[in-house]
């Protein structure tokens, strides 16, 4: 049996509101079953990523970070890892830091965020990880990624407008791109989930005659375009839905179970070849 890769992306993909639909688990285990590697690919850092990694039975190499790290999430091991550079860091935190959003900084599974975000506070102590709480817009550690985000729509606009600028000021010194329809990444230049893909197919031992990449934002379009075969979640951005070959429900309707069903098909490639 040829290998066949199959590369996930996390949070609105295989994960709503925090947790893996029982549906999706139950596909995910029926693919390993006959055969299917399954590899996550998430802008999680380790910590809260693992959890979901267990449930879906996903081999151990994961691309964290948005693509800044490569690890064994079973081992903790470090296959390969970006920072980025301090100026782009501090440039990004200068841009943003009178925004209206929130800010998240990822250092070795170590979060910084502003003194009063509470919940950034509360949630990532909850799985046992170091909090830092900075109180002006510089950062004098390592750090892996910055994610400016809100969860209220009225500050939509805010986001746009940010985008735009941190698009111009790290022009060369950053990745900046969309990782959902209210969070901003901000990543080292040449980290993706798309590059770090390439990065661990070039290492891995054994050929994979397969990948499959699922995804539903900006963040995942490097992602697909590696892939052989790609699927796109149907909220996602237009620039994704152009480039699928199927396209699926979200998570919190476990639309990855439509797929898997689909995949565990003999014919699935010759369906494929047709629409290309």
């Amino acid at each position: 049996m040829s290998e066949r890769l199959l590369v996930c992306d996390l949070d609105g993909t295989l994960v709503s509101r925090d947790n893996v639909p029982e549906a999706v688990a139950r596909s995910c285990r029926l693919l390993v079953e006959r055969g299917w590697r399954i590899m996550g690919a998430t802008g999680r850092i380790l910590a809260s990523a693992k959890p979901h990694l267990e449930v879906i039975g996903a081999m151990g190499p994961a691309i964290l970070y948005d693509g800044a790290r490569l690890m064994d999430y079973l081992t903790g091991e470090v296959m390969w890892e970006s920072l980025l550079p301090p100026e782009a860091a501090n440039k990004a935190l200068e841009v943003g830091w009178d925004s209206s959003l929130k800010v998240q900084l990822f250092g070795d599974e170590k979060v910084f965020c502003r003194s009063d975000d509470l919940a950034t506070i509360s949630y990532f102590s909850s799985l046992g990880l170091p909090v830092e709480r900075i109180s002006s817009p510089r950062i004098d550690e390592p750090v892996y990624r910055v994610i400016f985000y809100t969860i209220d729509k009225q500050c939509d606009g805010d986001i746009r407008g940010l985008l735009e600028l941190l698009k111009c000021e790290l022009s060369g010194l950053a990745n900046v791109t969309m990782a959902g329809n209210s969070f901003i990444d901000v990543i080292p230049p040449e980290a993706s989930k798309g590059n770090t893909l390439k990065r661990f197919l070039s290492l891995a031992n054994d050929p994979i005659d397969v990948v499959v990449a699922v995804g539903d934002h900006m963040n995942d379009l490097e992602l697909l375009q590696v892939a052989d075969l790609r699927v796109v979640v149907s909220s996602a951005p237009p620039q994704l839905l152009e480039v699928a070959h199927k396209v699926i429900p979200p998570a919190k309707e476990a639309g990855f179970a439509e797929l898997a069903q689909w995949l565990l098909k003999d014919d699935f490639l010759r369906q494929i070849q047709r629409k290309e």
